[in-house]
């Protein structure tokens, strides 16, 4: 009962902090998305310095921990004259650690794909960009949106990580909200019950927007 009544009494000082991961995670799907692609499409089918550009971004992004990840974008951009606001630090570190991995993801995507079909589409008349957007990408997405929609998740939990640059996220919030009620154990089960609740919405809207995605492939005729 007592934590009901902590839940009940508190739970709507932890809405704006959500809405900021919330934010956050919105603004970074597209961003990563982007840059996943843009980096399978170049190792896939770009030439030799296009790859090796990539593999040393993913060496980067890979091989190194998120946060401190999120610690050099802003504490150490400053060190060469740029600064950046806390959000956009965090967003553009998220950007590039989860592009990163939605990198890896494409790759084999558009690794599911046969030749055949890319070299059919050119001898069609479609130049290279047209064969990807039309024949390549699509196949490859369907292959790719189950880990995509597994990324999308993991990317909201890690802004997690964003309080510790001074971004007003869940964690922090929490971490504050068990200071002011002397109560840190109800706190944290609060901000659990906030991400538990939030990443299970975004699990069943994605996966609805997955097999919307397939459908919709699937009456195009972009499918293998």
């Amino acid at each position: 009962m007592k934590l009901v009544e902590f839940f009940a009494q508190n739970w709507r000082e932890l809405i704006p902090p959500a809405g900021v991961a919330i934010l956050v995670t919105l603004i970074t799907i597209p961003i990563f998305l982007s840059i996943g692609t843009l980096s399978a499409t170049s190792q896939v089918y770009g030439g030799r310095l296009a790859k090796r550009v990539v593999n040393v971004y993913l060496a980067i992004f890979r091989g190194t921990p998120l946060l401190i990840q999120v610690f050099w974008i802003f504490y150490g951009l400053p060190l060469i004259g740029i600064r950046l606001h806390p959000i956009v630090a965090g967003v553009l570190a998220l950007s590039l650690n989860f592009g990163a991995y939605a990198s890896e993801i494409m790759r084999s995507g558009l690794g599911s794909v046969a030749n055949g079909q890319y070299e059919a589409a050119t001898m069609l008349g479609m130049t290279r960009r047209q064969a990807l957007r039309r024949v390549v990408f699509p196949q490859a997405l369907v292959v790719s949106a189950p880990s995509l929609v597994n990324q999308v998740i993991e990317l909201f939990k890690n802004t997690s990580l964003l309080g510790l640059i001074t971004v007003a996220e869940l964690i922090r919030a929490g971490r504050q909200l068990g200071v002011s009620t002397f109560d840190p154990m109800s706190s944290w089960l609060l901000v659990a019950a906030f991400y538990v609740v939030i990443a299970g919405l975004a699990a069943i809207g994605m996966r609805r927007f997955e097999r919307r995605i397939n459908r919709a492939l699937v009456n195009t005729g972009a499918t293998p």
